[in-house]
């Protein structure tokens, strides 16, 4: 499950229920992707979570680790706006004094033109509702993690989500763990087993200034990080490490980009090799899928407990489910 950047998402408690339970009334088949046709420039719709040849039935959710996964596909047309713009130019200089209208009505039928003629190509993101946690992360940032969960919510029927929201502003938090490593948090081992509540600060930060201006730095020395935020420069995104299990790029604004776990610190376990290559790809993909919906929990936790909680954060609760050692074996 490649999931690599995402956005979180909080659901109060008396909502996960229900939400739960319209996940599981096969409401996405009505949403369904739809090939793209020639007079659209795109159709986005859920897709079947894992490939036919791994699940014939192509279902269009996985329920694992406590959390519901689905994939939202889209096909879009190959166009350039440039060329778009170009003919459209072409087009209105061989027409005498066309009025503002007219230039519009022929911008618009030369870009049905080549949106009719264009090529299509295909997006996919991973998405997950944690019913355990009450949160919903969705696998991509800024415009095209609305239209997922405007997607969602046609097949839902509705989706009360806000996007997680911390007491402190998370940029001030990152800048001042940038000052003090020491506001990055305690490592606390929980009963679950994985410790947690700390931030730690990777090589690349970038800062930004009073008036727009911006500094990034990488590998840079902690004296030079602190000398530049005394000059009153704050972190707008750092490269940084939770838990001392995971790497990500995160923003003032709690955006995740290139979340990754750290090479020996965090494993899916032994996985039971079978003479069946398509058992094992299905127990590979259960683990890693597992794996990532695990870590991310921590990481909102994480987030919560160094950042402050606000905004219905704080209902992020209850520890992970049994097998949260990560110690799995499927068969």
């Amino acid at each position: 499950m490649n999931a690599k950047n995402f956005n979180i998402y909080t659901i109060k408690a008396e909502n996960i229920d229900a939400i739960k339970a319209a996940f599981f009334a096969d409401n996405f088949t009505k949403h369904k992707l739809k090939p793209r046709h020639k007079t659209q420039e795109s159709s986005t719709g859920f897709a079947p979570v894992l490939s036919l040849e791994l699940d014939e039935k192509g279902a269009l959710m996985h329920d694992i680790g406590g959390a519901i996964v689905f994939k939202v596909a889209q096909e879009k047309a190959v166009i350039k706006t440039s060329a778009i713009d170009l003919d459209a130019a072409k087009a209105i200089g061989k027409i005498p004094d066309i009025d503002r209208a007219g230039q519009y009505e022929v911008k618009n039928r030369i870009r049905a033109e080549h949106i009719a003629q264009a090529k299509t190509e295909l997006f996919a993101w991973w998405g997950w509702f944690d019913y355990t946690a009450g949160l919903l992360f969705v696998g991509a940032n800024g415009v095209t993690s609305d239209e997922i969960i405007a997607k969602l919510r046609e097949g839902l029927d509705g989706l009360p989500v806000t996007l997680i929201k911390t007491q402190n502003d998370p940029g001030q938090v990152l800048t001042n763990i940038c000052r003090d490593p020491q506001a990055g948090g305690e490592a606390v081992e929980t009963p679950a087993g994985f410790y947690a509540m700390q931030i730690a600060m990777g090589e690349h930060v970038k800062l930004k200034g009073l008036e727009s201006s911006e500094i990034t730095l990488k590998g840079a020395g902690a004296e030079i990080i602190a000398t530049a935020i005394d000059w009153g420069y704050c972190v707008a995104n750092a490269d940084i490490v939770v838990n001392g299990r995971v790497s990500l790029k995160i923003d003032d604004k709690l955006q995740i980009k290139n979340f990754k776990t750290i090479d020996g610190q965090v494993s899916p376990g032994e996985i039971e090799e079978s003479d069946d290559e398509l058992a094992n790809q299905l127990a590979n993909w259960q683990a890693g899928a597992f794996l990532t919906i695990n870590e991310a929990r921590i990481l909102a936790k994480t987030l919560v407990s160094v950042m402050g909680a606000g905004g219905g954060v704080d209902l992020i609760k209850g520890e992970s489910p049994p097998g949260a050692n990560l110690n799995l074996t499927y068969k």
